[in-house]
């Protein structure tokens, strides 16, 4: 009830203490940020893969064990991700227009 209460004021006091908590020099451009999350994800899905394959392993001795509800379904179906195939472009025909069939 307080926090609704006194919102800005919470609000302010928290970014005031971020703000003060905050390597501004010690922090990643936008680039360098970019390649850091891409490699961690990288990372984790590599993680999550052999996880899925242990659960494949164990599913297939007869164990009883579940893939976890929050694991990436790319991991636990073995997908890889591959470009999508270019489509050859259509050329618009104007005038278009709509004939009658079977009249």
């Amino acid at each position: 009830m307080l926090g609704f209460l006194f919102k800005t004021q919470t609000l302010k006091a928290v970014d005031a203490l971020i703000d003060e908590n905050t390597d501004t020099n010690a922090a990643l451009s936008p680039e360098p940020r970019e390649r850091a999350t891409a490699e961690t994800a990288a990372e984790v899905l590599l993680a999550e893969r052999h996880e899925a394959n242990l659960m494949w392993k164990a599913l297939d001795q007869g164990l009883a064990v579940s893939h976890r509800p929050d694991a990436d379904p790319i991991a636990v179906l073995g997908l890889v991700a591959a470009p999508a195939p270019t489509r050859p472009s259509v050329e618009p025909q104007w005038p278009m227009a709509i004939e009658r069939v079977g009249v």
